[in-house]
């Protein structure tokens, strides 16, 4: 007989008179799933669904895959039905997990016996089945409490069913039991991750997109289209509306003070997006945020731009923090980022979105599509361009040799002769994983000022954040001398040995007006706050630090320093 697929339902067997509705839009979900593979069918007895190909052109390796991906299934198993006797079974078992048992070392046997009908109790079964393989395969063991194999068998009304350990599948409830909302999508790790969740509890979703031509390239579009491609394996057929915000933005740009910039531009994102709602049926939005990931996810910023709608907000990364968000969920179904939410910045200086024009664009289900959007292999192929380009920027030799000959001129004697090294170093950090997002860079930076020179070195890793590029200071391991530390004597540092610094908070650096721009502030003790801020363009840096105790400033100058690259 041909495998067929067993599936268990998880959540759906607890729901009560309406139990019948969960299975019946799960079996259309997964009619729907299967069409490309041929026809099956589909059936549910004693909460377990039956999919059964209907003849041998259908693709049961190629269903067994992609049911991986459809919510309100928990588990899943490739299985090979037989007669409800212990010798077909046995030959059964022996046949369809031949290959298994000739490579384990040790198994057990597990039966259940839903058939109360069936002469043999669930443990004489397995008794009878486990003492024959063990005579038929001399490599194999005995071991019940933890063994390298485990074969099942189930004796259920109309067969018996032999396989081996089941999958684990996407769980939650079908798509579509709970209703449609509206997701606002961009081009981070953020809202897909947010989608994929309410999708996985019977949400069925359309997705809006605000783009912002010419200040957004066509490319960013493709990308927000992709993620949504990447999503379908699990929530279906998705419309993506997207939204011309060009004008809109450039009129708050003008109009509104540059601090409320941001929450009003979200707001009227909110109305566009409950505008699309009540066009397509849908009753919530769905959004990416994150409590205090960023100034306007506080629960100021959160109530002032969800005052505008009248549509329930569900935002299910509320509680999460970035690395929950970027690990979760976890595989197989998907495992985390493509940007790490938000999207990225445009020449406004506010974020990249989609297109020029308005458009609906459908993003297929029979697209092939290996990977999640919050996979890491995905966030690199798509994202780590922003971080390349960051880097790009910052490595090579600098100076404000320009700068210090102007002020020198002017009688400033006090102003500082300045140059930076940027040199990437991760090939000089041992034990990186193979998947690691971040570049290390080391920044090796000399000042002089009337004749004296002073060295700083200093160990960054740089990763690609919700808004942005995100620097994260390291401290130097004890025993490097930083009067002497480069590139050139840098030695090789194990990275299970490096940790974050504690004094420093990291700074996020976001793309506005051409160039990269950011900072942070930092307390390196009760008394003493160090702020930095700079400005990154493919003509210069501008790096403005200061140290201030008790609120007098103790170190730094009135104008940013100004770098320009010599090599």
């Amino acid at each position: 007989m041909n495998e067929i697929i067993l599936l268990k339902l998880g959540e759906l067997v607890l729901k009560g008179l309406n139990r019948r509705s969960f299975e019946d839009k799960l079996q259309a979900n997964i009619h729907r799933r299967l069409h490309p593979y041929g026809q099956f069918r589909v059936y549910t007895r004693q909460s377990a669904t039956y999919v059964e190909p209907k003849d041998d052109r259908c693709d049961v390796l190629g269903a067994y895959e992609a049911l991986k991906k459809v919510f309100g299934i928990a588990g899943l198993s490739l299985a090979r039905p037989c007669e409800k006797d212990k010798d077909a079974i046995l030959a059964t078992a022996k046949e369809f997990l031949d290959a298994e048992l000739r490579s384990a070392k040790s198994f057990k046997v597990e039966t259940k016996r839903a058939d109360k009908t069936f002469p043999m109790t669930s443990i004489q079964l397995s008794q009878y089945v486990g003492g024959e393989l063990h005579e038929a395969y001399d490599n194999l063991e005995v071991d019940v409490h933890h063994p390298e194999l485990t074969v099942y068998i189930e004796v259920r009304d109309y067969a018996a069913y032999v396989h081996a350990q089941a999958q684990p599948g996407a769980g939650g409830l079908p798509v579509g039991i709970n209703g449609r909302a509206v997701s606002l999508l961009s081009g981070g790790i953020d809202s897909p991750v947010a989608s994929w969740m309410i999708a996985k509890r019977g949400v069925a979703l359309d997705m809006v997109h605000f783009f912002s031509y010419p200040y957004t390239s066509p490319e960013a579009k493709d990308k927000v289209l992709e993620l949504a491609r990447l999503l379908t394996p699990w929530t279906g057929r998705l419309t993506v509306h997207v939204v011309p915000f060009t004008a809109i933005q450039e009129e708050l740009r003008r109009s509104c003070p540059e601090e409320l910039f941001t929450v009003l531009m979200r707001r009227f994102m909110m109305r566009i997006a409950q505008e699309v709602a009540n066009r397509c049926g849908a009753k919530a939005l769905v959004t990416g945020e994150c409590l205090g990931q960023v100034a306007s996810q506080t629960m100021e910023a959160l109530r002032c731009t969800g005052a505008v709608v009248d549509l329930p907000v569900l935002r299910p990364c509320i509680g999460m923090d970035k690395e929950e968000i970027v690990l979760h969920p976890p595989a197989p179904p998907p495992a985390a980022h493509a940007r790490r939410g938000g999207g990225r910045r445009t020449g406004l200086g506010r974020r990249r979105h989609g297109e020029g024009r308005r458009g609906r664009h459908r993003a297929g289900a029979g697209q092939p599509v290996n990977q999640p959007p919050n996979s890491k292999p995905f966030r690199r192929r798509y994202f780590m361009h922003d971080l390349s380009e960051f880097m790009d920027l910052l490595c090579g030799r600098f100076d404000n040799r320009e700068q210090f000959e102007q002020r020198q001129a002017a009688g400033d004697t006090s102003f500082p002769f300045a140059r930076h090294v940027n040199t990437l170093c991760n090939q000089k950090i041992s034990g990186l994983p193979a998947d690691f997002p971040g570049l290390f860079l080391l920044e090796e930076s000399y000042y002089t000022v009337q004749g004296r020179t002073n060295a700083s070195p200093h160990l960054f890793c740089f990763t690609q954040e919700a808004d942005g590029i995100l620097l994260t200071s390291y401290d130097l391991p004890r025993g490097l001398d930083p009067k002497t530390l480069s590139y050139e004597t840098m030695p090789e540092l194990p990275f299970d040995q490096l940790s974050p610094s504690q004094k420093f908070t990291p700074a996020l650096y976001r793309f506005q007006d051409g160039g990269w721009v950011g900072g942070s502030e930092s307390m390196f003790s009760p008394v003493m706050k160090f702020t930095l801020f700079e400005r990154f363009f493919p003509d210069r840096l501008e790096v403005s630090e200061s140290m201030e105790r008790e609120g007098k400033r103790v170190f730094g100058y009135d104008v940013p320093l100004i770098y320009k690259r010599t090599n």
